[in-house]
């Protein structure tokens, strides 16, 4: 910035205006209300990304939707979805027979609309 002013500056504007990322190299400075520097990017100074954590387990349905949903780029996740569906229908089933209360397993919902 020293040799050529902020990126949101109107010079660096035109030389980039012709650059799709432009916008995305601008998000790097947070600006005051004046145009003015106020400081750079959470990304210089904190940890934006986390480490990704695997689920081994959960503790009702909804979790294993949100489980399932998270995990979508996984090979298996076809399988893992039709296998939670299987798995929870027949725990459904089990719960109406015994005369159980849906929701407070997470159960309430309709499964085939929310796995697929």
């Amino acid at each position: 910035t020293k040799k050529y002013g902020l990126i949101n500056s109107r010079g660096n504007n035109s030389a980039f205006s012709n650059d799709s990322s432009y916008y995305l190299l601008c998000s790097l400075e947070i600006l005051d209300e004046n145009g003015n520097l106020a400081r750079k990017a959470d990304m210089f100074t904190k940890r934006t990304i986390k480490p990704k954590t695997e689920i081994t387990s959960v503790d009702n349905a909804n979790d294993a939707f949100k489980e399932a949903k998270d995990n979508r780029q996984n090979d298996f996740y076809q399988g893992r979805k039709f296998a939670y569906y299987e798995i929870l229908d027949t725990i459904k089933n089990e719960l109406i027979a015994h005369d159980q209360d849906l929701k407070e397993f997470g159960l309430d919902e309709n499964l085939e609309m929310k796995m697929f």
